[in-house]
């Protein structure tokens, strides 16, 4: 199974679009009136930008590097999708927000999703270095 840098830097990017997202609609839900755990203000918004942009900088970041070196990125992006899934999964647990838990639901496949990706791309690149040093060392 090959998982390569363009999926890899495409699902980082749909994740980070979505994290993004997900912040800005509950920001302007909170502030519709609808009841809420936590007042979410600057702070979910700030948060979600900076999340997204980090799945975003990330997935570029892991298709700069030759494969068999990708080890740091990969390892990193793997992290924060978990992180990512994470936080969707509390979001899902959040009261009073009806049809606009939706969100939290699409963030949570997303951030699945690309965890899965990623991992799994950062065994095939631990693979692929392995079988380099191999024949370097032969």
């Amino acid at each position: 199974m090959s998982m390569n840098k363009e999926l890899v830097t495409k699902s980082a990017f749909a994740a980070g679009t979505i994290c993004i997202a997900t912040g800005i609609l509950y920001s302007v839900v909170a502030a519709s009136g609808v009841e809420y755990a936590v007042p979410p203000g600057i702070l979910v918004l700030g948060s979600s930008i900076i999340g997204g942009s980090a799945l975003i900088v990330a997935g570029i970041w892991q298709g700069m590097i030759e494969i068999g070196n990708r080890g740091l990125p990969l390892a990193t992006l793997s992290a924060l999708a978990g992180l990512y899934t994470l936080a969707n999964l509390v979001g899902t647990q959040l009261p009073e927000l009806g049809g606009w838990r939706a969100m939290f639901y699409v963030g949570l496949v997303a951030g699945a999703a690309l965890f899965v990706i990623t991992t799994g791309s950062l065994l095939e690149d631990q693979r692929a270095r392995g079988r380099s040093s191999d024949g370097q060392n032969a």
